[in-house]
């Protein structure tokens, strides 16, 4: 379960620099930016190997972890955010906010896509449907920061999401629309090749 951030320490925050312009790179640096000054915001950059910009050093604030690390080792320093911010221009599915709030951050996110097939607005999470604003971003962030108990609720129902996309519920997922198709029988008969001749 999520932990709840104290009104008092500082809200984690988590992001990954790529060198992809369609993962919103410029959008991410203004609010890193930003999020800098903020005394109540403590950064965790996941930096991509041979990142473009350089200058990401760890400082008072601010923790920079260079890719690629373990599946294992990201999800450890996941567990110790609160948010993770993804600004990407455009996505599938979006795995990587469904990875962390699995962790049990919840996510401020463009609405990008994909991410809408679990990401929901104001219940596990936050949509900035002004994907190329800065500003729309750092207004998400700063109504967590001053909503505390919002965050905490956030966070619990983000865990509860990912868990919805667990191996196991997806497994039953599949039996259960297979067994009502195979119940309904809508299924197309499978033919061998013997039988197609």
């Amino acid at each position: 379960s999520a932990a709840s951030p104290a009104s008092t320490s500082k809200v984690r925050v988590a992001t990954f620099l790529r060198n992809s312009s369609d993962k919103g790179q410029w959008v991410l640096l203004n609010v890193i930016k930003a999020l800098e000054k903020n005394p109540d915001v403590e950064l965790t950059l996941f930096v991509a190997p041979n990142y473009k910009l350089r200058g990401f050093e760890n400082r008072a604030g601010r923790r920079v972890l260079e890719l690629p690390l373990a599946r294992a080792a990201i999800a450890e320093q996941l567990r110790g955010c609160d948010v993770l911010l993804d600004a990407s221009l455009h996505e599938g599915f979006a795995l990587l906010p469904l990875e962390a709030m699995a962790c049990g951050a919840t996510v401020v996110a463009s609405d990008s896509g994909g991410i809408n097939q679990y990401l929901k607005d104001g219940v596990n999470g936050l949509l900035v449907r002004h994907v190329n604003k800065p500003d729309a971003y750092l207004d998400a962030l700063n109504s967590l920061l001053a909503d505390r108990a919002g965050l905490f609720r956030l966070k619990h129902e983000a865990v509860a999401t990912a868990r919805a996309y667990g191996s196991t519920a997806a497994f039953e997922r599949y039996v259960q629309f297979f067994t009502e198709q195979l119940a309904a029988k809508s299924v197309a008969p499978v033919y061998t090749l013997q039988q197609a001749r």
